[in-house]
């Protein structure tokens, strides 16, 4: 009861510290079901939250265990969507309304929030994102997360090696144990830790967002080909692949580098050899560095007059018959990231992941590459024409 009393207080003490705060709107329809006491500590629970939200610091006593660190980086991320209002108002960046409550067991309830833009200049409110959470019950006490415990309680799990894959139909054991090993190599060859992480397997990037309790989200109403992750020991994939190796090379290399300093053109090259390409074909297979460098080859003897220095630093688009996001820039990357590898080992591609992405990242690349193998501008053609010949 004690503990009970003290959250209620927090609560109304914060309220009382931000009168300006604009609470949760209720329409009247749903009005009759927030009637009793529980139902209103759910909007008072809610309304604190979105409080702390808006002040960038969320108190995890009011989130609930399942998934706890994922739920506050998930609600974190609702911070960002301040860009899109006109108002300077930290607190109050957005409109909130309450649009869906009710009960999915004896002691927890879905709630779903629009969430509006607040223009005062005549626009329309244009809707941002909907915003759906369990709140649990806990004899008075309310706490909230988002819905992924929920959605996936009659989804199977296998732990495979550090990996935990939780799935709704089939796995394939030979890529799991295959992107098992890779994030032991990778980790190996970074020298950090290896981390376990628990891997949802979902279809598409729409499936990822509901999981994490986002019904809509404006900036990614289209977006189907990406993934989420690494996360608080989360990986969100697509296509129900096993095999998430690229950004878990990006996760790695995010321990050991500054990321003003990151070179992502380096980074992608490595991502592709020691991972994958990222995005996977039509038959849900992630595409192999191996792969694209066979294309690359049958490309450029069907069309001898392009140069490779011209694809490289225009990154132009000669895959999309495969997949029309792979760059030919990476592909190239991570030929020469191999041979890095190979002649100056870890420190060498070590040193050009570092070599900047400011102001130029081709320009910042280019001169650590010619320090490390004497490839430049001038010598583009002939010394990656020969890796290629080599590969």
């Amino acid at each position: 009861m004690i503990c009970i009393v003290l959250c209620l207080s927090v609560g109304a003490f914060s309220f009382a510290q931000h009168e300006d705060y604009k609470r949760i709107q209720i329409n009247e329809n749903l009005q009759t079901v927030l009637n009793d006491s529980t139902g209103k500590k759910i909007i008072n629970q809610l309304d604190l939250l979105f409080l702390q939200i808006a002040k960038g610091s969320i108190d995890e006593n009011i989130i609930s265990k399942p998934h706890k660190d994922l739920t506050i980086a998930v609600l974190n991320g609702l911070q960002g969507i301040k860009r899109f209002s006109n108002r300077s108002d930290s607190l109050n960046h957005y409109q909130k309304q309450l649009i869906k409550f009710y009960p999915i067991s004896e002691h927890a309830y879905s709630v779903s929030v629009a969430i509006l833009n607040t223009n005062t200049k005549g626009e329309p409110r244009a809707l941002k994102t909907i915003l759906r959470l369990i709140a649990e019950d806990d004899n008075g006490r309310i706490t909230l997360s988002i819905p992924l415990k929920h959605m996936t309680k009659n989804w199977k799990s296998k732990k495979v090696g550090n990996i935990t894959y939780v799935y709704s139909d089939t796995i394939q054991l030979e890529r799991a144990h295959k992107f098992n090993t890779k994030n032991t190599v990778i980790s190996k060859k970074l020298n950090v830790p290896t981390e376990q992480f628990k891997f949802y397997m979902c279809e598409n990037y729409q499936e990822i967002l509901r999981l994490l309790g986002y019904e809509y989200q404006l900036e990614s109403a289209s977006t189907y080909k990406l993934g989420y992750g690494v996360e608080e020991g989360y990986i969100f994939s697509i296509m129900n692949n096993e095999d998430f190796s690229h950004d878990v090379f990006h996760y790695y290399s995010g321990k050991i580098h500054v990321a003003k300093n990151r070179n992502w053109i380096a980074e992608e090259g490595i991502a592709c050899s020691w991972g994958n390409a990222y995005y996977v074909d039509k038959h849900g297979e992630m595409i192999e560095l191996n792969r694209l460098v066979g294309e690359l080859k049958d490309y450029l003897l069907k069309h001898n007059d392009r140069d490779l220095l011209g694809l490289f630093e225009n990154n132009t688009k000669i895959f999309n018959h495969i997949d029309s996001d792979l760059s030919v820039r990476t592909v190239i990357s991570g030929v020469i990231c191999n041979e890095i590898e190979h002649k100056k080992g870890i420190d060498g591609l070590i040193s050009i992941i570092k070599s900047g992405r400011t102001p130029n990242s081709l320009d910042a690349y280019f001169k650590v590459l010619d320090a490390l193998l004497g490839i430049n501008t001038s010598t583009f053609n002939t010394e990656v024409k020969k890796l290629l010949e080599n590969y």
